[in-house]
């Protein structure tokens, strides 16, 4: 928001002449609303490498016999998916998605279904996002 009140404030500014009165408060508020924007940006960027790494840990209490933990693994992935739902990053959507299909077909025989709509929806976002390498690699997984 705060980087789109910017850019609207540099248009203005653009099509303004020099010596129009609002000039210094335009300046004033394009110069004090883009370092919120990128503030507001640079906590997303944290907010979604913080999943991203959450989800990695889940991914070692799935895979690794040492650190077998099911129920924490999924519970990271969720709190992981979570987070790229609010932010709406569909690729890592996809990929949490997928782990959690992993770890419900590693619990098989007990929810086989569940694993594969885990593994369903992940393919279809794989295929929204024309990523048909990571769509083959769900169906292998099925």
């Amino acid at each position: 928001m705060s980087i789109a009140l910017s850019l609207v404030c540099s248009d203005f500014l653009r099509h303004i002449p020099a010596d129009d009165a609002t000039q210094l408060a335009r300046i004033a508020q394009f110069e004090n609303t883009y370092p919120m924007g990128f503030s507001h940006f640079t906590a997303l960027g944290k907010t979604v490498n913080l999943a991203e790494e959450t989800l990695d840990i889940a991914r070692a209490y799935l895979e690794i016999p040492a650190l077998e933990n099911l129920d924490f693994a999924e519970s990271l992935t969720r709190q992981s998916l979570q987070t790229f739902q609010e932010f709406n990053r569909r690729r890592l959507q996809a990929d949490a998605l997928k782990l959690l299909g992993e770890i419900y077909k590693h619990r098989l025989p007990h929810q086989p279904a569940t694993a594969a709509q885990f593994f369903l929806e992940s393919r279809q976002l794989y295929q929204e996002l024309d990523l048909t390498e990571k769509a083959i690699e769900i169906e292998r997984l099925w």
